[in-house]
């Protein structure tokens, strides 16, 4: 599998990667908006919430993905943590990997990439999967290439699981990893086993 890095990636982008049992990411692109590369969604108690990283000014389609810099001119990081613990505080595994979650985020990167790249680190480690990235730019792949196509847009129906807010807000489909990883912990690897549709 060959994708763009992303910042806590969504479910459907875990299953498959659970499928291939390996990740390859894309070092050698050029940054593009609207995409996960610097946003995730988490479950909170209003719905979906969109956690989004800032990022210097002269980011643009020209600038290559190791060079985005993360702007810290904004509290984000103390927004982002207290929007995970809103979420998340009473979720069934919660306690056991807050403190990996928070040491991640509040570790600081210069880099986009390098705070990705941990996030993406950290979940290969758990679920088994080799994690590596690409060595130069190639425009297309013969196969296994998901590169823009696990998009904000793009609705993908992950298997189900017991979420925080479902009693009082309904299901939600394909959120963050971090949603699946706190509310069933180490089951984890048995829903990215489901198919997606």
């Amino acid at each position: 599998m060959i994708i763009e890095s992303q910042y806590f990636p969504c479910i459907a982008f875990w299953a498959q990667a659970y499928s291939d049992r390996r990740i390859e990411i894309e070092a050698h692109e050029n940054y593009q908006k609207r995409s996960y590369r610097n946003k995730c969604n988490i479950y909170g108690a209003n719905g979906s919430i969109t956690l989004s990283v800032p990022l210097e000014k002269g980011k643009n389609k020209q600038m290559p993905i190791k060079d985005v810099r993360i702007s810290y001119v904004d509290p984000w990081i103390t927004n982002h943590l207290q929007s995970i613990k809103s979420a998340y505080g009473r979720a069934a595994y919660y306690e056991f990997y807050w403190e990996d979650i928070e040491a991640i985020i509040k570790k600081k990167h210069h880099f986009l990439y390098d705070l990705n790249w941990e996030c993406l680190e950290y979940f290969a480690s758990k679920l088994g999967i080799e994690l590596t990235e690409t060595l130069e730019y190639n425009s297309s792949y013969t196969e296994g290439d998901f590169r823009q196509k696990i998009r904000p847009r793009h609705s993908f129906t992950t298997s189900y699981y017991t979420q925080v807010f479902e009693e009082s807000m309904g299901y939600q489909s394909n959120m963050s990893i971090l949603d699946l990883l706190f509310c069933t912990g180490p089951e984890m690897s048995r829903i990215l086993k489901q198919p997606l549709t």
